[in-house]
């Protein structure tokens, strides 16, 4: 958001072969004071 205090996730998946409209999901994350935010390092 514009203060910066939570952000706001939003996917849209259009799939016409599996599903009959589009398909939204959403997450908001809240950002708490003192809150450290770590790297994720995916290894496959």
């Amino acid at each position: 958001n514009a203060d910066g205090s939570q952000l706001n996730y939003r996917v849209v998946v259009t799939d016409p072969v599996n599903f009959t409209e589009p398909v939204v999901m959403t997450k908001t994350w809240a950002w708490r004071p003192g809150e450290m935010i770590r790297p994720y390092n995916c290894i496959s």
